[in-house]
């Protein structure tokens, strides 16, 4: 299952936004307008979806589909059982790695 993150989201009224706080108040260095807030509203906050194991799975099937057509340059051999279980277990170990450090990030207030 996907994971979705809401992150900590600093932004200016013009659409601009980041994922870190300003070191200083600082002006939006889109607009150079206003300075960048933390934003409140979840709506207007940074989200994140990391791929779930069901991704994975279709990653696979389309790599082995674009093999299958002769056009999977560049893509992992998963020509054997031992080397899709390693490709499965290399992604996930990626994505809870990203899972761990996106949550660094999260917002707790919303």
């Amino acid at each position: 299952m996907e994971t979705i993150i809401i992150l900590k989201t600093w932004g200016c009224p013009c659409g601009y936004n980041q994922d870190s706080e300003p070191l200083i108040d600082t002006l939006c260095p889109r607009c150079g307008k206003f300075n960048i807030e933390r934003i409140t509203d979840d709506s207007k906050k940074i989200i994140v979806t990391i791929a779930g194991e069901e991704n994975i799975d279709q990653e696979i099937i389309d790599i082995e589909d674009r093999k299958s057509k002769g056009t999977g340059f560049g893509d992992p051999d998963l020509s054997t059982k031992e080397k899709k279980n390693s490709y499965k277990k290399e992604r996930m170990d990626e994505v809870k790695e990203a899972i761990r450090v996106t949550k660094l990030k999260e917002d707790t207030l919303s």
